[in-house]
């Protein structure tokens, strides 16, 4: 994201979630099936951060990135100067997601635009891409727009997307753009932890009604690389 567009649930302070206003949390339970995008060669899971150059359709470990583009069967680029190219050319709304994560970040040699990554982002949203509802949600979120940035995370949340439910759950946990409420609060974190967030399983921690949810918490937090979470589990 450009400079102004930082990840603003990370900015929020979970250590002040605390039992005045969370409702009980309910135990960890299975994920319920997730509508996430699936491998463009194999169909099975992606792997975060693999995707073709030329598109940014998902891409598994196991698969890698093939010398053709399986949909136009043109030659993958592989200088950032060809991969922009072909990524502007690209109708679909995965390249524009991508697009414009390369000018909010000033990568793939494109000059720092964030009017221009703003732009992409709306073009990806409205064709139904969750990362780049999330994006979106991000900026408003940072420029102070949270009924906006709510509109955002609630599209992406609507299909699952981990990081815009704990967004929205951290929104309802502060009363930021909506009233303070705690049970829906407590009820998006569990759905998030559910997906795969430890943040989310973080936040269950520290608003768990006893030690011993708490606890299982943590350590799924943990599990997945949280470091406060791993704190907390050397202090108990």
């Amino acid at each position: 994201m450009a400079k102004r567009a930082v990840r603003w649930a990370e900015a929020v302070d979970v250590e002040q979630t605390t039992r005045q206003w969370a409702a009980p949390a309910p135990p960890p339970a299975t994920a319920p099936p997730s509508a996430s995008p699936s491998c463009v060669l194999c169909g099975g899971k992606p792997t975060e951060g693999a995707a073709l150059p030329c598109c940014a359709r998902p891409l598994c470990g196991g698969c890698g990135t093939p010398r053709r583009c399986p949909r136009c069967k043109a030659p993958v680029p592989t200088s950032e100067a060809a991969i922009a190219a072909a990524l502007e050319r690209a109708d679909c709304a995965s390249a524009a997601r991508r697009l414009g994560v390369a000018y909010a970040r000033g990568e793939l040699g494109l000059a720092r635009d964030e009017r221009r990554a703003a732009t992409l982002y709306k073009a990806a949203a409205a064709r139904g891409d969750a990362a780049a509802q999330h994006n979106l949600g991000l900026m408003y979120m940072s420029g102070g727009k949270a009924p906006k940035a709510l509109k955002w995370f609630r599209a992406a949340a609507a299909q699952d997307h981990a990081p815009s439910l704990y967004n929205l759950a951290t929104a309802y946990a502060f009363g930021t753009g909506v009233p303070r409420d705690a049970a829906e609060a407590s009820s998006l974190y569990l759905r998030a932890s559910l997906l795969g967030s430890a943040d989310a399983a973080y936040a269950l921690g520290r608003i768990a009604p006893d030690t011993v949810a708490a606890r299982e918490y943590f350590v799924v937090a943990a599990r997945r690389g949280h470091r406060l979470a791993a704190a907390a589990l050397l202090e108990r």
